[in-house]
């Protein structure tokens, strides 16, 4: 796909992504909550907490860098340009007066710039603009880890713990108050495995459709997220299992596994 094709998709995506929210959250906003209607007022008290106290961290104790590699630059710069320009250009050498060598954003990475585009537009362009929106991304993220876990286990306790290791995590901290692809991909990958196990408990057909913005969105940011399909997988199919008429097909799918598994290695 070419790049402007691409990055015309990924606007079109964050605001259906935007408005599914909406009405989802409209339609469905106390069936969902509902699902969580067993966590007390003293545990989201304290993830509240924890919010705060992974945003002070961030703020204050974290060292304040930017840049840790020279991509964050460039990723920032590539998204004031796809602001401004309408082009993902990161990073531009003037080897004479009507002449440029620019070079393009990685489609790996594209969803990245056009994210800060979003925000820039809001916001208006800047380093410090790009650094506190990561900032606020990594701070949010143990918020969603707490309620992936809880929903896995049905313990607030796993899922503050969870979250906790998460906002004291030095890595995380680090890499928050940098203008990194990482901090938003975390996010959004998290964001699209809460609507999954959601979307599972529900099986409502405009949080499919969510879901599955969520997940085409998060699978921009970088290469590896495309693993996501592996759980994915298994999910939806120990889901499809679950009903009488297809749990008879068991036996025959642990027969044919070592198979699968083999053609996947050859593969």
């Amino acid at each position: 796909m070419p790049l402007e094709n691409l990055v015309f998709s990924l606007y079109a995506n964050m605001a259906l992504l935007a408005v599914a929210a909406g009405y989802v959250l409209a339609r469905h906003g106390g069936i969902i909550s509902r699902e969580f209607e067993k966590i007390n007022r003293a545990t989201l008290l304290a993830i509240a907490l924890v919010f705060f106290l992974a945003l002070f961290l961030r703020v204050f104790v974290a060292p304040q860098q930017y840049e840790l590699f020279v991509a964050e630059t460039s990723f920032a710069e590539a998204g004031k340009n796809l602001l401004l320009n309408g082009q993902p250009l990161m990073q531009c050498h003037y080897v004479a007066a009507e002449k440029a060598e620019c070079i393009v954003a990685q489609a790996g990475h594209i969803a990245f710039p056009v994210f800060l585009s979003a925000v820039f537009f809001f916001f208006g362009t800047g380093p410090a603009v790009a650094s506190n929106a990561l900032l606020v991304l990594g701070a949010l993220t143990p918020v969603l880890v707490f309620f992936i876990a809880y929903l896995l286990f049905r313990s607030s306790a796993i899922g503050l713990w969870s979250a906790l290791l998460l906002a004291l995590n030095p890595i995380h901290l680090t890499w928050s108050n940098a203008a990194s692809v990482d901090i938003a991909s975390a996010f959004f990958v998290c964001l699209a495995i809460l609507l999954l196990l959601i979307c599972i408990r529900l099986e409502k057909r405009s949080l499919l459709i969510l879901f599955s913005l969520s997940l085409s969105f998060s699978l921009q940011f970088r290469p590896e997220n495309f693993l996501l399909i592996l759980p994915i997988a298994t999910l939806a199919g120990s889901k499809w299992l679950e009903t009488p008429h297809h749990a008879k097909a068991l036996p025959r799918i642990r027969r044919a596994l070592p198979a699968l598994l083999l053609f996947a290695v050859l593969a």
